[in-house]
Order: structure tokens, then C-alpha cells, then sequence
């Protein structure tokens, strides 16, 4: 190449320039960059999954929203279902236990359709009872039981001679035992810690008039506890003591000489207030009617409940003198009914 051919190279390129214009260097490709391409693929991509991630989250938020309102749904409807089907299951039973509970009471409750006395009367009732003093009254104002016209008269003479003035009395209602119609009075006779404590009890007669049950108020023995809790010669050949006692229970566990044997017997601790042995026991043979009635008590009391009982019990052969064998279950309470009460 020649040098002339350069500077007519160059002259031509200088020449055509104009002044003020800017240089051409003639046609350039466009460069290829790849770095913005893709930082604003990447800014695009980016946006579209925030979107999308928010699109799912709603979706997963409406699919839990509609799982969890189904299922509370369902819930609902076995719950109801359930209901449904267990309220007259709980009616019959609630049913069947009132009516049961009806007619135990029938049972164990003579309706003898007279008006119970109030307070009042019940009250005025045990003041002429304690107050007897002729066989006219006696038959006026105490249903007498065991006990002869002359026994209640003696006893309530020494009775009022021995506790004195009647310091207070209590009317308690209704204790409706043994299928009789029965109502409380607790008397208190003394002051303070030397205060003594009796029961009367009303009941009507077969013509509906309330009298006030003698056996219950004296807390008829016979024969008397020193003979019952008394020497026994066993040797001798004389019958064991027995007799028709009225005592307060509650269950016990002392097994011991022919009632050691806890298979064959239930213990029971009896107490008097007219003994001065502290605690008695008294022997059911296991299974026996007897058992059956003592616990047919004990039942329906709160537990460690001491409650009244009107047994026939004799001494045991080889017991101490404080055990007996419990051989009849004559009343619930102290008021003796037209039949005993471990037959009924």
C-alpha cells in the first residue's frame, strides 16, 4: 500500500468531518449485555413468585378455612346425633330411678292417710305424754308396744323424778322408718356437759290419732342390760342371754372368739346410752337376712353414720360378754312395725 493512498484515506475521513459535529466512526454493532438482561429477567421473576406465593397462601388459608368448618360441621351433627339419642336413654333412666325410688318408698311407708302433725302439735302431744300419771292418759297420749299400762306409768314417774326439768325441746320432722309414719322430738334434760338427750317419737294409730311410741322413748331392754351384759356360767347349761335391745350402729371390724372367722360374720359396734360398757358388737352371719337388713340400713346413710336399730341378740358360747349374735333385725329405728323388719 502506498503512502499516498493513506493520507487519502485520512483527507477524506478529516474532510467530511463538519465543524461543531462529532466525530463518526462509522457503524458500530450493538454489544451484548447480558448482566441487564438478566437483572431485569430476575427482577420480573421475582415479583411473579412473591405474587404466586401469595396466591397459594390464600388458596391453602381458603382450603384450611373450608377443612375446619367442615369438620366443626361434622362435629356438630354427630354431637347432635349423639344427644339425640342419649336424651331418652338418660330420661328413661332418670325415669326408671324415680320410679323405683317411688315404689321402695311405697314399700317401706305405710300410707295411712292421716295429716302429720305440725310443730305445734307434735310438741303438745310429748307434753302429755310426759306428763301421764293414769292409765286414762297413758291410752289418751302413748302408744304403748311391748309394755304394759303399769310399766309406763312406773317408768315415767322415775323418769321424771331422775333427769329433772325438760330444759329444752327440738321438733325434727319427719324420720319416717320401718314403713311407719313417724315424727321426731329430741328433748334435753340438764345443762352444759351433764345434758341428757331423749327421742320421742310420734305415730299414728289404726284410727289416725298421733300418740307417742313408749318403747322408743324409754329405750325398751328385756330383759335389762346388766342381765344381758351380765355373768354367764356356760358350764351351767342355762341359755345364753337374749333379749329385744334398741341401740345405735355403725359397721366394725372386731373378729374375735367364735366370731373370729371375718368369711362367716359382719361386725357391727352397737352402743347404748344406758349401759356404761362403751361399745358393743354386735354378729350378722354373712349373707344372712339379718346381714341383708343391717346393710339395707347402712346403705342409703352417709358413711360413718351412726344409725338406731331394734335387734333380738344373744350371747355367744366362748364370746367375751360384750359380743352378740345379732339372731333378728326387729325395726329400723326404735319403733317396731306390725312385722320385723328383716322380712320385709
Amino acid at each position: 500500500m502506498k503512502s499516498g493512498d493513506i493520507k487519502r484515506g485520512v483527507k477524506r475521513g478529516v474532510g467530511m468531518r463538519k465543524a461543531g459535529t462529532a466525530p463518526d466512526i462509522g457503524r458500530v454493532g450493538r454489544m451484548y449485555r447480558p448482566f441487564k438482561k438478566e437483572s431485569r429477567r430476575k427482577g420480573r421473576n421475582s415479583s411473579g413468585d412473591i405474587r404466586r406465593d401469595r396466591r397459594n397462601q390464600v388458596r391453602r388459608w381458603i382450603v384450611l378455612g373450608w377443612s375446619v368448618g367442615v369438620g366443626l360441621a361434622a362435629a356438630g351433627v354427630l354431637l347432635t346425633a349423639f344427644f339425640m339419642w342419649l336424651k331418652p336413654m338418660l330420661n328413661r333412666e332418670r325415669d326408671t330411678t324415680e320410679r323405683e325410688r317411688q315404689e321402695a318408698e311405697a314399700r317401706a311407708r305405710k300410707v295411712s292417710g292421716h295429716k302429720a302433725p305440725g310443730e305445734t302439735q307434735a310438741l303438745e302431744i310429748v307434753k302429755h305424754a310426759l306428763a301421764v300419771k293414769s292409765p286414762t292418759e297413758v291410752e289418751d297420749w302413748i302408744r304403748l308396744g311391748p309394755a304394759t299400762v303399769a310399766e309406763v306409768l312406773e317408768f315415767m314417774n322415775e323418769f321424771r323424778i331422775r333427769e329433772g326439768k325438760l330444759v329444752d325441746q327440738m321438733w325434727l320432722g319427719s324420720i319416717d322408718k320401718n314403713g311407719l309414719d313417724l315424727e321426731g322430738v329430741e328433748l334435753v334434760y340438764g345443762d352444759g356437759e351433764f345434758a341428757k338427750r331423749r327421742l320421742a317419737v310420734l305415730t299414728p294409730d289404726k284410727r289416725g290419732t298421733w300418740k307417742m311410741d313408749f318403747a322408743a322413748f324409754a329405750r325398751w331392754v328385756r330383759p335389762s342390760w346388766n342381765v344381758l351384759t351380765g355373768e354367764w356360767d356356760e358350764e351351767s347349761g342355762d341359755k345364753p342371754p337374749a333379749g329385744e335391745v334398741r341401740v345405735y350402729f355403725a359397721r366394725d371390724k372386731y373378729y374375735n372368739g367364735p366370731f373370729m372367722d371375718e368369711s362367716q360374720w359382719v361386725a357391727y359396734g352397737m352402743v347404748s346410752a344406758d349401759i356404761k360398757e362403751d361399745l358393743l358388737i354386735g354378729y350378722c352371719g354373712k349373707g344372712s337376712a339379718q346381714h341383708r337388713a343391717m346393710e339395707s340400713m347402712l346403705a342409703g346413710a352417709p358413711d360413718g353414720q351412726i344409725l338406731r336399730a331394734t335387734l333380738l341378740v344373744r350371747r355367744a358360747k366362748g364370746g367375751e360378754r360384750r359380743q352378740f349374735e345379732i339372731q333378728r333385725v326387729l325395726a329400723e329405728d326404735w319403733v317396731e312395725g306390725d312385722q320385723p323388719f328383716d322380712e320385709r
